[in-house]
């Protein structure tokens, strides 16, 4: 998906009625999200997300020739995420998740962030980037 077409992606109220279980950036599950939970979708399972404040485009789109044309001096550049506050409204909203997912977390605060939108969350799986120590209250509380 190059550049922020992310934006663009929107399911039809009555698609994927039956979707349980979806795998996928946190730019494509924020964009999916943002209607899941009035469309009755009722998602058990998030895998593949992450709430960085920041993060940098060229470590998460892929480039298409066209987009390579283009004057982006700025791809490899940290910038705030222009996702993470959707997700994390659709993960809130989103109540019939509880098998979360995470790819990465950077930060405690990252942690207690996931923690404090989805405490229905049951089964958490989580890379945990080098180095990182994360106490346990955030874990657990």
């Amino acid at each position: 998906m190059p550049g922020h077409a992310w934006t663009r992606l929107e399911l039809p109220r009555d698609a994927l009625p039956n979707l349980r279980h979806l795998e996928c950036s946190s730019a494509q599950a924020a964009a999916l999200l943002k209607n899941a939970a009035a469309s009755g979708r009722p998602l058990e399972t998030l895998l593949g997300i992450e709430v960085h404040d920041t993060v940098i485009d060229s470590k998460y789109f892929s480039w298409d020739d066209e987009w390579e044309d283009e004057d982006h001096d700025d791809a490899d550049e940290e910038q705030p995420s222009p996702w993470k506050a959707l997700l994390l409204q659709g993960l809130q909203a989103q109540s019939s998740i509880t098998r979360l997912g995470i790819s990465s977390i950077g930060t405690p605060e990252e942690m207690a962030t996931l923690a404090a939108v989805a405490p229905q969350v049951k089964d958490l799986s989580i890379h945990i980037d080098r180095d990182l120590k994360i106490p346990v209250s955030v874990i657990f509380s």
